[in-house]
Order: structure tokens, then sequence, then C-alpha cells
């Protein structure tokens, strides 16, 4: 994991090691990413939870919509609708951020393949 490490950092990416997983932080409003090794297929693997992300904006734009569908002079429902667009624009924000990484990290899998 030390060479991904170097790897990273010489493109300029912001990372660290934390146990056998490697945190890359993406500038702006990204989430983090990790790279991680699977040993079984003998490759790099990213992670970056953006599911977890969609599903909650998803639930949370629904229960805004929800609630100013039936009680329309909600605040609140207002700042759930716009928290969700929020949540949906680091995710969307994060997968655009994220091409350059999984272009790397797919160079550096073909090349452990050779």
């Amino acid at each position: 994991m030390q060479s991904v490490v170097e790897v990273l950092e010489r493109e300029g990416f912001n990372v660290r090691q934390k146990n056998s997983k490697v945190l890359v932080k993406l500038d702006g409003l990204a989430n983090p990413v990790t790279v991680t090794k699977d040993i079984a297929k003998d490759e790099y693997k990213l992670g970056s939870n953006d599911w977890g992300m969609s599903l909650s904006a998803s639930l949370v734009l629904m229960l805004g919509l929800y609630g100013y569908q039936q009680h329309s002079d909600s605040l609140i429902n207002a700042v759930f609708i716009a928290g969700a667009l929020w949540l949906f624009v680091v995710v969307l924000l994060t997968e655009l951020k994220l091409t350059k990484l999984r272009a790397l990290i797919d160079k550096l899998n073909r090349e452990s393949q050779r």
C-alpha cells in the first residue's frame, strides 16, 4: 500500500494511510474516498460510499416533499428538500472528481497484472 500512497502523492492527491486502507481527500465539497487492496483478485478497489449518500438524500427528499404536500406552511420541509439537493450535489461532485483517481487506479491494476 505504500507504493500506492507514493504514486497518489506524486499525482497531487491528499493521501493518508490508515491501517490497510488509503484515505484520499478530494478537493472541494467531495466526500473522502478509500483505496483498498483486494488480495483475492490482486487489484486495488475504490470505495466512495456514494450509494449511502444517494439513498439518504432520496429519503430526505421524499420526507420533505411529503411534508410539503401535507403541511405546505412548514419551513422544515423546505430545509429537508434543500438538504437533499445539497447531498445530491456533493455526490455528483465526488463522482466527477473521482474520474482522475479511477483512471490512476486502473493504470496501477493493469501494471500489477503484468
